[in-house]
């Protein structure tokens, strides 16, 4: 039974992120944002009932059956939504995307990270196409990669146009060695460092959409070594899995990363937020002399 969700939101970033956890969830249904368009959408004529969420520090509910996107405690958590929307349209969390995305924070050398990818970032099982988008700098970048350098700049410049559709995305791709989909590396060494939040949002709204469009299923991978806790906490919004990739179980000593990995996991409630370890035996990973 299709349904609708229209969320009343003047901020687009908040609504971006808030809709696409809840396609996550509820991936049947049409979600819509009136709040800053004159055009009168007809919602009503592809579903057989709507739900209705909005900024309720902005606004006021036209009804008592509206849901507050904020918790008494001023934060948008979408485990507290879901089991309302869930009251009213009768779905359950099983619901999924077509595909999915998974975010790969490596804390280990190029050599390590990428000998992981190869043999134990099990992307493949299920999956028609897999992307794989690293938003590294080209000093951390795979050394032997097939891919020509510029093609992610080009692909980083079209999403700044705002002249792109989902499917664009593959126009930027070709296979690598590792048989992933991929745009391969920036031009100059920070120009994904350059990215604005905005245009973060758009490259994952961009692969979900992507994924949950296609009659194929999709997985992509975004791959991200720095540090960076707001922008890691961001992306891990849109993503499946969160995979930390680490040297040894020592490493949780530092209290830096064990408070992000803690943060992420809050953040992400349903999703896997997964650790490795390079140290683990059924890793195996050898240093070449």
């Amino acid at each position: 039974m299709a349904f609708s969700i229209v969320i009343y939101e003047q901020d687009n970033r908040i609504f971006n992120l808030l809709s696409i956890r809840l396609k996550k969830i509820f991936n049947d249904a049409y979600i819509y944002n009136l709040t800053n368009t004159d055009e009168k959408t007809d919602f009503q004529q592809f579903s057989d009932y709507s739900v209705f969420l909005y900024d309720n520090k902005q606004f006021s509910p036209n009804s008592n059956s509206w849901i507050p996107i904020y918790s008494d405690n001023g934060i948008i958590d979408v485990s507290l939504i879901t089991p309302l929307i869930n009251h009213t349209s009768d779905y359950s969390e099983s619901h999924h995307l077509y595909g999915d995305i998974i975010l790969f924070l490596p804390f280990v050398s190029i050599e390590e990270r990428e000998f992981f990818i190869s043999n134990h970032l099990d992307i493949f099982q299920n999956t028609d196409l897999s992307l794989r988008i690293d938003l590294l700098s080209s000093y951390r970048s795979n050394p032997k990669t097939t891919v020509k350098t510029g093609c992610l700049t080009d692909l980083i410049n079209k999403i700044s146009s705002d002249a792109i559709i989902p499917s664009d995305v593959l126009k930027y791709c070709v296979m690598d060695s590792n048989g992933f989909l991929n745009p391969g590396i920036s031009s100059n060494p920070d120009d994904v460092y350059n990215i604005s939040d905005d245009e973060l949002t758009k490259i994952l709204c961009l692969l979900s959409e992507l994924s949950s469009s296609s009659n194929q299923r999709i997985s992509s991978t975004i791959v991200y070594d720095s540090i960076y806790e707001k922008r890691i906490l961001d992306m891990a919004l849109y993503a499946n899995k969160v995979i930390f990739l680490l040297p040894s179980e020592r490493s949780l000593e530092t209290t830096v990363l064990t408070e992000l990995i803690a943060k992420t996991a809050r953040s992400t409630p349903g999703n896997d937020v997964d650790i490795f370890y390079l140290d683990n035996k059924e890793i195996q990973y050898e240093a070449s002399i």
